[in-house]
């Protein structure tokens, strides 16, 4: 896949979970606006993994995962997710607290915005957290536009128990 600020987006190997687990997935910072648990041990990454693998063969994958590979060291430092639905898709991504603030979400969003008008998708939604501002601006600067709040709509178990309100966000390509 593509190079881009420092970063490359690419599948993942079972190679890759020892990095992903130490880079991202066993943080609670990085998860705090996830809607996935925290891994607790490198098997649940490499479980996960070999999971995400197996959509890469499909001629029909709902979901995509895909590293956020770190150019300057070859580590992977967070993910990228495509979610397919029957008009839209959506697109999640994030990266390890300690590769935060280098303008890499934004840089990760329009490769993954250039990936799905590759695969033909017409419009993409994202539902953040509603007070997740920096990931609001994030998806502002890549073209996208909040169409309301989704009430009680995602859990984030960092957060706390329960659902909670997220920004209903779309783009058409």
């Amino acid at each position: 896949m593509k190079e881009n600020n420092g970063i490359r987006v690419r599948q993942l190997t079972e190679a890759d979970h020892t990095e992903l687990f130490a880079n991202y997935k066993s943080c609670v910072e990085s998860a705090r606006f996830v809607s996935s648990q925290v891994h607790t041990t490198q098997s649940a990454t490499l479980v996960s993994i070999k999971r995400w693998r197996a959509n890469y063969f499909s001629d029909d994958p709902k979901v995509l995962t895909f590293g956020v590979e770190w150019k300057e060291s070859g580590e992977i430092i967070g993910l990228m997710i495509l979610v397919f639905a029957t008009s839209f898709a959506e697109i999640h991504y994030g990266v390890g607290k300690g590769f935060s603030g280098r303008g890499l979400a934004t840089s990760i969003c329009r490769e993954g915005l250039v990936l799905l008008r590759d695969m033909g998708v017409k419009e993409v939604r994202t539902h953040p957290y509603h007070r997740h501002y920096a990931s609001i601006r994030v998806l502002e600067k890549c073209g996208f536009t909040q169409h309301g709040i989704l009430e009680n709509y995602a859990v984030f178990p960092q957060l706390g128990e329960g659902k909670f309100d997220c920004a209903d966000m779309r783009l058409s390509l």
